[in-house]
C-alpha cells in the first residue's frame, strides 16, 4: 500500500509489472536503442514516450482497468506501443493472430467484451465487412498511411497527448 510519504511514481517505480518495464529503462538507459523495425528506430526514452502517448488517448476514450482492446497487427512498434500502452492503465490487451479468419476474429473480439480495436491498414477492409458484428467495439483504430473514413489514425491520433506517464495503479492481481 502506498504510505504517506510515497508518490505514485516512486511506487511505480519499484514494481516489476509489465507497463513499468519500458518506464525504468527510459529512465535508466534513455539512449539505448529498445526497438528497431524496418528503418524505424526506437530509443527507450522515445518507445517510452510513444507508449505513454497512446495509453494517455486511450484513457481519453474511456479504456481503464480491466478494459479490453483487441489488437489485429503484424509485428510492428505499434503492436509493441499498443501491448505497453494496455498495460501501464492496467487494461488487457487482446491480441488476435493475422492468420485468423473473419468468423475467428468475430468470435474472439466479441467474447472477449474488447471495447476498441486497433489494426494495421492490412486488415481494414476486412475488418470493415464485418464491423457490423462487432457491437461491443465502439473505437477503430487504424495503424495505416492515410487516415481511415470513421477509424482514428493512429499517429495523428495519439501525437495531441503527453508523453508523461499515465499514473495508474496497477495491481499485481489486476488483470493486465
Amino acid at each position: 500500500m502506498m504510505g504517506h510519504s510515497q508518490s505514485i511514481e516512486e511506487i511505480l517505480g519499484r514494481r516489476l509489472l509489465l507497463g513499468e518495464a519500458v518506464a525504468r529503462n527510459s529512465r535508466l538507459i534513455p539512449d539505448r536503442e529498445a526497438v528497431v523495425y524496418g528503418r524505424r528506430r526506437l530509443t527507450y526514452r522515445q518507445f517510452n514516450a510513444r507508449i505513454n502517448q497512446l495509453a494517455h488517448a486511450l484513457l481519453a476514450l474511456n479504456i481503464k482497468k480491466g478494459s479490453k482492446v483487441a489488437i489485429l497487427l503484424y509485428n510492428c512498434n505499434e503492436f509493441l506501443e499498443a501491448y505497453f500502452a494496455l498495460a501501464k492503465i492496467g487494461a488487457v490487451a487482446v491480441p488476435l493472430n493475422f492468420r485468423l479468419g473473419l468468423d475467428e476474429i468475430k468470435y474472439i473480439v466479441n467474447h472477449s467484451d474488447s471495447e476498441a480495436l486497433i489494426l494495421g491498414e492490412a486488415f481494414v477492409q476486412n475488418v470493415q465487412s464485418i464491423h457490423k458484428d462487432l457491437p461491443q467495439v465502439k473505437t477503430y483504430i487504424s495503424v495505416s498511411e492515410k487516415p481511415v473514413d470513421g477509424m482514428l489514425h493512429f499517429e495523428s491520433w495519439i501525437a495531441g497527448y503527453p508523453e508523461n506517464e499515465p499514473l495508474i495503479l496497477v495491481e499485481e492481481d489486476d488483470p493486465a
